[in-house]
C-alpha cells in the first residue's frame, strides 16, 4: 500500500512529480484523526522534511533544497589558520548538519518556529561583516 501523498502526486502526473502540489496543498489522511481536540482528515505537512519538500515543490524543489544544504556544508569547510572566521565557518557547518538531520526527523526549516535558517543568515552576515562580529573586536571601550 502506497502512502497517500504518493497517490496524490501520481494523480497529478508528471507535473505533480516535477513541480509538486504547491505550498497550500494538504495530505489526505483517508481517515479522521483527533489532534489537539480538533478533527482532521487532511494535514498540511509531512514529518520528514525531504518528503515534505518533494510533496510541496516536486523533485525540482527537492533538488534545490538538497543542493542548498550541501552548498552550506561544502562552501564553509575552509578552516585555514589565517582566516579570522574559523569559528563562524565551523558554526555554519554545524548549522548545515543540524538542518540535514532536522529535515530527516521533522519538517526541516519549514517547521513553524524553526530558527536554523535564521541562524544561518546571522552567521553568514557575521562572516561577511567582520566589524559586526563580537569575536573579532579587540579593543572595546
Amino acid at each position: 500500500m502506497k502512502p497517500e501523498y504518493i497517490e496524490q502526486m501520481n494523480n497529478n502526473g508528471t507535473k505533480g512529480w516535477l513541480i509538486g502540489l504547491g505550498f497550500g496543498s494538504n495530505v489526505d489522511l483517508e481517515t479522521t484523526v483527533k489532534l489537539d481536540g480538533k478533527l482532521f482528515d487532511e494535514v498540511s505537512s509531512i514529518h520528514n522534511g525531504f518528503v515534505n519538500v518533494a510533496f510541496k515543490t516536486g523533485l525540482l524543489g527537492l533538488l534545490c533544497y538538497c543542493l542548498f544544504i550541501i552548498h552550506i556544508f561544502i562552501s564553509h569547510q575552509r578552516f585555514s589558520t589565517d582566516n579570522k572566521n574559523v569559528l563562524v565557518n565551523k558554526l555554519i557547518v554545524a548549522t548545515s548538519i543540524y538542518i540535514l538531520f532536522n529535515s530527516l526527523v521533522i519538517t526541516g526549516f519549514y517547521r513553524p518556529g524553526e530558527f536554523s535558517i535564521f541562524l544561518y543568515g546571522v552567521l553568514v552576515g557575521l562572516k561577511h561583516k567582520p566589524e559586526l562580529n563580537p569575536i573579532n573586536i579587540k579593543n572595546v571601550h
